[in-house]
């Protein structure tokens, strides 16, 4: 779901086309239906976000659920103490936190149980996913996380080092300490080899595209290169990535620039491309 608001001293027109006479009013419905000026709803007065989800729902046929959860904080975990990881989530939720922040941490330990990817021509690579999650990441330890390692890269993996990074890069963790063996939640399938880290890394890129800095005019673009970097140089399954940069390196990839860019082009990907 993509939402833009939309000024009406500014955008006057705009705003009269739809008549919109107070603050706020929420319009609904798809994009087509803003350019023939069918089929979009307008929200009435909902006074509870639930009811908003519920329209939502009833709408698109899906089962999304609210989940307001303090337990991934705001600070990041260096010393590795005790932080439970989300319990509360619906196994029908569509996308879970938990899942965001499992498939970050194995990305990183498979891409570590892979030497021969950690090798010193990759660390641009790296670096440009490692930023990606250190703006975009969801999850406020995993963002800490990620920018604490950026702090420390020249220590781990210096810069012109010809051998790769230094063992000790290996024990940096991109979410903190604790530990995230829980079961997979919106990501679970119906038997452990079904859906598990190929969904939670979908939900990942979804969530860097979504919370891509929307004023900055080139967050796309900087998020395309995050992502075919991740994926493109460390993704453990060949024929996967094979596919996903083949999606990648289109004429409409390649028009990718804005934020709104990168959450369209990922879910038209999304309906044709794997990831596992």
């Amino acid at each position: 779901i993509v939402v833009a608001s939309v000024d009406c001293v500014a955008q006057s027109e705009l705003c009269t086309r739809f008549d919109i006479q107070a603050y706020p009013t929420i319009l609904f419905g798809p994009p087509k239906g803003y350019e023939n000026d069918h089929g979009v709803q307008r929200l009435k007065a909902f006074e509870k976000a639930v009811d908003v989800m519920k329209f939502i729902n009833d709408r698109l046929g899906q089962n999304f659920v609210l989940s307001i959860d303090t337990t991934y904080g705001n600070t990041y975990n260096p010393l590795g103490e005790d932080v439970k990881p989300l319990q509360n989530l619906s196994a029908s939720q569509q996308l879970s936190l938990a899942d965001v922040e499992k498939a970050t941490v194995l990305a990183y330990e498979y891409m570590f149980a892979t030497p021969k990817v950690l090798v010193a021509q990759h660390r641009r690579a790296f670096v440009l996913w490692t930023t990606l999650l250190a703006t975009n990441h969801i999850v406020p330890r995993c963002r800490a996380g990620c920018k604490h390692l950026l702090l420390k890269l020249d220590t781990v993996w210096p810069e012109g080092n010809g051998s790769g990074p230094l063992p000790a890069l290996q024990r940096w963790r991109p979410c903190g300490r604790h530990r995230v063996d829980q079961d997979w939640q919106g990501c679970k399938g119906s038997s452990p080899t079904m859906r598990g880290y190929s969904c939670g890394l979908w939900s990942l890129l979804h969530t860097l595209a979504a919370t891509a800095d929307d004023t900055q005019p080139d967050a796309g673009f900087v998020w395309m290169q995050g992502v075919k970097a991740f994926v493109g140089t460390f993704f453990t399954c060949t024929s996967c990535s094979t596919h996903f940069m083949g999606m990648a390196t289109t004429a409409e990839a390649a028009r990718v620039n804005a934020k709104k860019d990168a959450v369209v082009w990922m879910w038209q990907g999304h309906k044709q491309g794997k990831l596992g």
